[in-house]
């Protein structure tokens, strides 16, 4: 299978309608957009070359400018491309104002059409079938967006990091030392392509070393033979781009290169004019590790274990070390790997596609922010399947990260995993189906340890183990792999207030048991809860009242916890809780303003209530008399003056609300 680009494309919902965008308003935006850098100003307007009814209609259809400007359906297309007539540069506009205006731009690449490399063409496919998907959904644009449109010059903002990495590709010389199948060439593959474009940016290592295996091929049963490693990567003589006059030596080493990549990912080689040559790119931070010094804490993670916040935080940081990320993007049609190498303020990134330096740019990385649709929201092929190799650098001793989290997952019948499930309520002694999946290696490593399946307290201590199994240094969990499963299990301890079932790892890099997580706003249930949950117990009212009375100006005070109630009732038992001057945590009750005799003040919270009573009796000193204010605890009275006598009246202790089985 061939890695192509999941997608660029933000489409945010929210309360405004959205309209699709037609041929005029997408060319002022384009212009807005190019006429607001400094680098195009000066130049000439943007005209229309090709629109996503292009990539798969007869030439007949189109007009003489070369652009359809309706679908066939009598929509406007999903996007718009204008490029610059007088030299590099495109904007990339949707077709639809829930969309981002603008998608993707380049100052420095041509759009030149016509027959488009593979990648970018299924990635231009994939941004017009979200497009045209939102459009069927009914999702429509957020203020943020509409604003957006509104905007005169919609900017890109400002470039915090811009790296430059080789523009490189996949065919020759870049396979000469590839296998030939049938007498054919074989692309290196954008796996192999994206990785050794980031190694020669590092320029390292020097020379690899131990024996990479040889394999058969998983396509086309073709046997790749094993490379014995240590000889020199002249990095210095490999330029940045190939495409102008080359050495024989020059072509010579990036052909070495692109063999030793491949070879170590096992690419799956297929020739020229077929689907291209596959790899795995979460196997890159062990093999770079075990052949070519690079650090072991490296590792690959997936974009759907993150917020959008989090996860372009994550991106920008690593961007920020002055290095480029090495990203992924999948969809239904297969994935593409390739390279980040800037960020700007308005969240655009730099890409390069290894292809030549074409169709290199700045695109959104998100297609439908996750966020606004709520849990599970990233579903649907909008953003889903994107990853990074983070933490990526020459070997400084770092150790193997063992980590183990929830990945979505569908098996072949079509059911869904996404962290623990239970098919009925759990009940003690009765046994119930427990699916788990997927739990997935998200370490840098391949994983040997132990799994259990296991019933916890509040505190995470374990109650009752379900199920437990251990995975062998023989046949380890490599990276990215994952198991799910639906196990029949049965609860025989008892079960109390905050119990639930959690999916428990460990190995002799991390020998306590850990959860194993997953991504709560997207819907992962990681956290199995099997009875109420657990409530910390509450100091006693009594225990965190302060009081306080005021012989001066006759004022009881008191603070109470957050969710007491106070009421106040005289010696009748009539509520006068009115004469309660409440302000926040705060109460005041003027005395002056009660009758003689007792009165009874009640704090509540819940169940719990506690009775305080005191009694008004005629002042023995004369009003306004100087004294100090007197401080009262659980117990207390009054010296001279109005007598308050302060008496709490003990009640049952509150029963606890049974806990409901789940």
């Amino acid at each position: 299978m061939r890695y192509s680009f999941l997608a660029a494309l933000l489409l945010l919902p929210s309360v405004l309608f959205a309209e699709s965008v037609d041929r005029d308003r997408a060319g002022r935006v384009a212009d807005a957009f190019w006429q607001s850098s400094p680098l195009t100003r000066s130049s000439s307007g943007l005209e229309l070359v090709y629109t996503s009814d292009m990539l798969d209609a007869p030439a007949s259809v189109f007009s003489a400018s070369g652009a359809r400007t309706s679908s066939a359906s009598g929509q406007a297309p999903a996007w718009y491309v204008y490029a610059n007539p007088s030299g590099p540069g495109f904007v990339i506009v949707s077709g639809d104002d829930a969309a981002e205006p603008v998608l993707g731009y380049s100052y420095e690449s041509e759009f030149p059409g016509g027959q488009l490399p593979p990648n970018f063409r299924d990635w231009l496919v994939h941004v017009g079938d979200q497009i045209e998907a939102a459009r069927t959904l009914g999702v429509t644009a957020s203020a943020q967006i509409a604003a957006k449109w509104g905007q005169t010059r919609a900017g890109q903002g400002q470039t915090v990091i811009s790296l430059e990495t080789v523009d490189w590709d996949q065919s020759a010389p870049y396979w000469n030392l590839c296998p030939m199948i049938s007498g054919l060439n074989t692309y290196t593959g954008c796996t192999a392509t994206a990785l050794a474009i980031v190694m020669r940016y590092y320029e390292w290592p020097q020379r690899g070393s131990g024996y990479v295996p040889g394999y058969t091929t998983a396509t086309n049963w073709v046997y790749v033979d094993g490379i014995q490693l240590g000889h020199e990567y002249d990095w210095d003589n490999m330029p940045l781009s190939y495409s102008g006059h080359t050495t024989s030596e020059q072509q010579r080493q990036v052909a070495v290169l692109m063999r030793d990549c491949g070879v170590m990912l096992q690419s799956d080689y297929c020739p020229a004019g077929s689907a291209g040559t596959g790899a795995y790119p979460q196997n890159i931070p062990q093999v770079l590790s075990t052949y070519m010094d690079y650090d072991k804490s490296a590792r690959y993670l997936n974009r759907d274990d993150y917020s959008t916040d989090q996860w372009h935080s994550m991106v920008k940081s690593e961007l920020d070390r002055e290095v480029p990320v090495y990203y992924t993007g999948y969809g239904d049609g297969g994935g593409h790997a390739f390279l980040l190498d800037g960020y700007t303020t308005e969240d655009y990134f730099g890409l390069n596609w290894g292809w030549s330096g074409s169709y290199n740019g700045w695109f959104k990385l998100d297609a439908l922010n996750p966020e606004g649709l709520g849990a599970g929201g990233g579903s649907g092929g909008f953003n889903e399947g994107q990853g990074a190799i983070f933490g990526l650098k020459q070997d400084e001793g770092g150790e193997y990260v063992d980590d183990i989290g929830f990945a979505e997952y569908t098996d072949d019948r079509g059911k869904y995993y996404y962290g623990l499930e239970a098919d009925r309520d759990v009940v003690r002694n009765q046994s119930f189906s427990l699916s788990y999946g997927l739990l997935c290696n998200r370490g840098s490593a391949d994983f040997v340890g132990d799994f259990q399946l296991a019933v916890v307290d509040h505190e995470g201590n374990v109650v009752q183990t379900l199920s437990q199994w251990s995975i062998s240094a023989a046949n380890p969990l490599r990276p990215m792999y994952g198991y799910a499963a639906t196990i029949s299990v049965t609860v025989t301890c008892a079960i109390e207030s905050g119990y639930r079932i959690r999916a428990l790892w460990r190995s002799d890099r991390n020998p306590e048991w850990t959860p194993a997580m997953g991504n709560e706003d997207r819907g992962c249930v990681w956290d199995l809860l099997i009875a109420d949950e657990y409530t910390e117990p509450l100091d006693p009212i009594e225990e965190t009242t302060s009081l306080t009375y005021s012989r001066k100006d006759k004022v009881l005070r008191l603070t109470v916890p957050e969710g007491v109630t106070v009421s106040l009732f005289d010696a009748s038992g009539n509520d006068i809780s009115r004469n309660c001057l409440v302000d926040g945590l705060d109460v005041s009750i003027n005395t002056m303003l009660l009758s003689a005799g007792p009165c009874r003040l009640e704090l509540s919270r819940g169940t719990e209530v506690k009775r305080l009573t005191f009694a008004m009796t005629p002042a023995e000193e004369p009003l306004g008399a100087s004294s100090d204010d007197a401080s009262y605890g659980t117990e207390a009275a009054g010296e001279a003056g109005t007598e308050f006598m302060p008496v709490y009246e003990p009640l049952p202790e509150p029963v606890p609300v049974p806990a409901a089985n789940l």
